[in-house]
């Protein structure tokens, strides 16, 4: 349901990832983790609906809220917030 990818790989980047992913799972959630946001929207003028990108190196807090924010469209409040 979920898809979270480092943008700079090896053997492909992660735009490309999705983009083979997103042929057999459409409605895939993408949570980019990049120290590269430039590169990110170098190749993509804009993200996805569907899509967030996450700044590297990143919080535990950050990482759920991220993905809070592609499930529910808002931050959910945990127990220590």
């Amino acid at each position: 349901d979920l898809l979270v990818t480092d943008l700079m790989m090896p053997q492909m980047n992660g735009d490309e990832l999705v983009r083979r992913l997103r042929l057999e799972e459409p409605a895939l959630k993408v949570l980019y983790l990049t120290g590269f946001s430039d590169r990110l929207f170098k190749e993509k003028s804009t993200l996805w609906q569907d899509e967030a990108f996450l700044e590297k190196p990143c919080s535990v807090k950050g990482l759920l809220q991220a993905v809070s924010l592609l499930y529910s469209g808002k931050i959910e409040a945990g127990p220590n917030s």
